[in-house]
């Protein structure tokens, strides 16, 4: 029995090899003639975990730059060979520099891709001003507010006997509506408006829809924005401009009697420049949700709660009608073009129906036709910015008006609460540039007052 077992285990130990041989042979042969014979490309992006795996230390030893500075490399694969590429300055902790290099290629990638995008902007935007736009018939035609009239203050911007002020005074109408009213509502009004596209009129909304979106904000208090006239109306526009970081005008602002503030108007850490008052605060349903969301490029967003502030809203989008009594006090509402989670952010901020206004189709059309008629106006796609609303507002009713943070100087973020910086010439529904020489050309006719 045992000269059996030892047969058997002798005659196993001669077969294996024979086994193994037959296999290994054929897949040699195999790899040499389809696998390692064909040129393969293995190319690590700097700083990878595996290329210290794939360098030898004698390939780090042996390279080194046109400095003589020995260090990292990287490895590209060959047929099973490394063909090593020195990397420039390196630093004694490999860990380190190889964290540099890859840090330096992302910003490069980074770098191509804004290129590439603002590239794309710029055809946008070309082709848009290249677009014809076609009047609609009527739409120089506004209606009329005299609640902020008569003047009682000389010193007022809105006395045009200097012969300077010519240009200014052919522009300038004072008594286009500012606020939407229950006037606005009645048939002969709504179908004036109803021809113009949102956010210049009404765009067809039904009336039944307007009426029952708009129930509950107080419409019959007429226009006006500040309630009875006594004396000069001083009013600060503060824009969120990078000319504002580190300009120390905080209290400057707040001295005002009224302070008009826009979108991410962030005062928390920034009082000393921006102060803290609040009167006014415009917006519409984008740039709300968009400051609202956060993000690690600007701090977090609260909306303004100062005592009596007013919330000054433009109705950019049909679905806007149906989020007022969301904003207000926040209604439920199944809106189409708004996610869940944006209905629930909105909702929870409870601005109070009292103090929503509305600003007047008719105002954002005369800005549109008198002062920032821009070769991109194209009704779908152009509209003056939230901040240039803030300023007709306060030409339209106050006395003497005061501007800050409205432009950025070369080496200043576009914004004073971040560090971004951005192509603002490639912004498709806004015409900055536009903008800005408007403010210097009214600060040079002594009009308003452009400060940091």
């Amino acid at each position: 029995m045992r000269c059996s077992v030892r047969r058997l285990l002798l005659s196993l130990s001669c077969f294996v090899p024979v086994v193994l041989i037959s296999l290994l042979v054929p897949g040699a042969v195999y790899l040499r003639h389809f696998g390692l014979d064909q040129p393969r490309k293995l190319t690590f992006k700097p700083g990878h975990p595996s290329l210290k795996r794939h360098l030898s230390s004698n390939d780090v030893n042996r390279i080194s730059n046109t400095d003589g500075t020995d260090g990292k490399v990287q490895a590209l694969l060959y047929r099973g060979q490394y063909e090593v590429l020195p990397a420039p300055v390196l630093y004694p902790n490999g860990s380190e520099r190889a964290m540099d290099i890859a840090e330096k290629q992302r910003k490069k990638w980074k770098k191509k891709e804004k290129e590439e995008y603002y590239q794309q902007r710029r055809e946008r935007v070309q082709k848009i001003m290249a677009t014809t736009v076609e009047a609609i018939p009527g739409e120089d035609v506004y209606g009329k507010d005299t609640s902020n009239l008569p003047l009682k203050c000389m010193s007022s911007h809105r006395f045009h006997d200097d012969p300077n002020m010519e240009w200014f005074s052919s522009k300038f109408v004072d008594d286009v509506p500012v606020l939407m009213t229950s006037h606005d509502l009645t048939e002969p009004e709504y179908n004036r408006l109803k021809r113009f596209p949102l956010p210049y009129g009404f765009d067809d909304i039904p009336l039944d829809e307007l009426e029952k979106g708009l129930t509950s904000l107080p419409l019959s208090e007429g226009g006006t924005l500040f309630g009875a006239r006594s004396g000069c109306r001083r009013c600060a526009v503060v824009g969120n401009g990078g000319s504002l970081k580190g300009s120390g005008v905080g209290s400057d602002i707040d001295g005002h009697d009224f302070v008009f503030r826009v979108n991410r108007a962030v005062t928390s850490g920034y009082e000393s420049d921006v102060g803290t008052k609040t009167s006014f605060y415009f917006f519409t349903v984008n740039t709300l949700l968009g400051t609202l969301q956060p993000s690690f490029k600007e701090p977090q967003f609260h909306v303004p709660r100062d005592q009596g502030i007013k919330y000054m809203l433009t109705m950019c989008n049909r679905r806007d009608y149906k989020l007022v009594d969301t904003l207000a006090w926040g209604a439920p509402v199944d809106a189409q073009g708004i996610d869940r989670l944006s209905v629930e952010m909105l909702s929870k901020l409870h601005l109070g129906s009292d103090n929503i206004r509305l600003l007047h189709p008719d105002l954002l059309r005369y800005i549109n036709n008198s002062w920032l008629k821009s070769k991109k106006r194209r009704y779908s796609v152009y509209r003056p910015s939230t901040g240039a609303l803030a300023v007709f507002t306060a030409l339209q009713t106050c006395d003497q008006v005061s501007l800050y943070g409205f432009g950025t100087a070369d080496g200043q973020s576009v914004h004073y609460y971040d560090h971004a910086s951005y192509d603002m010439t490639t912004v498709v529904n806004h015409d900055f540039d536009m903008e800005w020489r408007l403010w210097r050309k009214l600060d040079l006719l002594g009009v308003v007052r452009l400060l940091p």
